[in-house]
């Protein structure tokens, strides 16, 4: 990434790394990255980086090859998997029912939404929206990016809805009756 930005280089290769996992070890990436265009960056204190991506791709990683002393890590990656990316074929949603989901979701975390631009929006493109920006963990947020299709990426963005929902009024639920007992 630093190389990317210090050479004025447009594409910069995203991958997560995996919890727990040694960089000793053989895998210590995902198997599906993201490539994406360098739209802005910025210089922080520390070495560190602001930057803004467009996403334009998905890749399979097929090879680590060397970090060479570098933050950054090179590898061979692989777009067969991904020719259909990005598909603008929209999907058929239950708009009512996902936006009533997506409220209940924003009220349980406290998070602010633009409903209004959000609905203006086509199905597919909300879904690759909160895919990203949806404060979700690394797991879950590389299962969403891992999916097949923008049906399986619906379908899995509202069982992880669904899922977070039912933690926060259970929780709730504890909370209540402890105050109560």
């Amino acid at each position: 990434m630093i190389q990317a930005l210090d050479t004025n280089a447009p594409f910069i290769g995203l991958i997560q790394t995996k919890a727990n996992v040694k960089q000793t070890s053989k895998k210590p990436y995902y198997g599906v990255g993201t490539l994406g265009e360098l739209v802005d960056s910025k210089r922080l204190p520390k070495d560190r980086y602001f930057i803004v991506l467009r996403g334009i791709r998905r890749f399979s990683l097929e090879g680590v090859l060397k970090q060479d002393g570098h933050l950054y890590a090179s590898g061979r990656v692989g777009y067969q998997k991904f020719l259909e990316d990005p598909s603008h074929v929209d999907v058929p949603l239950d708009r009512t029912y996902f936006f009533s989901l997506l409220e209940r979701y924003v009220r349980s975390k406290k998070l602010k939404i633009h409903f209004k631009e959000l609905k203006s929006i086509q199905s597919f493109e909300m879904i690759n929206i909160l895919s990203q920006v949806l404060p979700f963990g690394c797991v879950e947020k590389q299962s969403l990016l891992e999916c097949t299709s923008h049906h399986a990426r619906m379908d899995q963005l509202i069982a992880l809805l669904n899922m977070e929902i039912s933690c926060f009024e259970q929780q709730t639920s504890l909370s209540t009756q402890t105050l109560f007992n």
